[in-house]
């Protein structure tokens, strides 16, 4: 019966070890799930980040088309300044211009008078 024990014994043993190993592997495939979820998880995360991204480069772009067409408008409103600043001074000369004729024109009025 010893024989017989020692069997029963290796037997309960390779059993626990069995079970032992099979514990293990229970606990890898969980931590394999684990990582799983968590690469979908970031790989969600990485792929609202790059829309996000997308959105920032988007709206970049639509500023900088507003820019673009702010400075068109401006060179455009410089442009008009400068040449309502050149009608102005023309008309500033030809002012000067009138008012000395008037001056003359008294003179020679006062010239005639009795």
């Amino acid at each position: 019966m010893a024989s017989m024990d020692i069997v029963t014994n290796e037997v309960k043993q390779g059993v626990y070890m069995v079970d032992a190993a099979g514990g293990s592997f229970q606990h890898i495939l969980e931590s394999i799930r684990n990582v799983a979820l968590q690469i979908g998880q970031v790989s969600k995360a990485t792929q609202g980040m790059a829309g996000n991204s997308e959105n920032v480069l988007q709206a970049i772009a639509a500023v900088s088309g507003i820019s673009e067409d702010a400075a068109a408008s401006i060179q455009q409103v410089a442009a008009s300044t400068e040449e309502q600043l050149a009608s102005m001074q023309e008309a500033a000369a030809s002012s000067a211009v009138l008012g000395q004729m008037a001056e003359e024109l008294q003179e020679t009025v006062g010239r005639f008078k009795v």
